[in-house]
């Protein structure tokens, strides 16, 4: 609190403008993050044959696709003690880490299992990105542009799953 404190009274706009491109740019990214795990399932089988060791069977199809919520559950039931441990902006970029670096390291997965636990570690990371960025944006922003920047931050990731389905589409 004691720096947001000082690079607000410093940057003066700058700071509301810094906080609002977050909440505007992490609700769309983990809002995306949250609804392309749906179809990206549907994709994989068809670019599979029943012999690549990425073929999914009917049981680990249906279970790629809540790998992702199920590490998101996991890491929002955690997150308080990642958040008391570590502070607000930090567990956010932590969550920010984990997220990119499971969607990168997925993509490079040779088995169907790897592609499972870099799908929960994906999950994991928005989930904590989730519970921890409207944290840091309360405890930074101004009381009078609290409000607004959190429901900005929730319209976007709203706003960022319409446009995954809509790519999809």
């Amino acid at each position: 609190m004691g720096i947001a404190h000082a690079l607000r009274g410093l940057a003066g706009g700058r700071w509301i403008a810094a906080l609002a491109s977050l909440s505007v740019l992490s609700g769309l990214n983990n809002g995306f993050a949250l609804k392309v795990g749906s179809f990206v399932q549907q994709r994989v089988n068809s670019a599979y044959s029943p012999s690549s060791p990425l073929y999914l069977h009917p049981a680990e199809y249906s279970f790629l696709g809540s790998g992702l919520l199920l590490g998101v559950v996991a890491s929002c039931g955690l997150s308080g003690l990642i958040i008391r441990a570590v502070g607000t902006r930090n567990a956010a970029l932590l969550g920010e880490l984990l997220a990119f670096g499971a969607a990168f390291f997925g993509f490079f997965a040779s088995a169907s299992w790897m592609l499972h636990v870099w799908r929960i570690g994906q999950g994991a990371g928005v989930g904590l990105c989730i519970t921890a960025k409207p944290l840091f944006i309360a405890e930074s922003s101004p009381p009078e542009w609290r409000g607004r920047l959190l429901v900005a931050l929730a319209f976007c990731i709203v706003l960022g799953q319409a446009v995954a389905e809509l790519i999809d589409w």
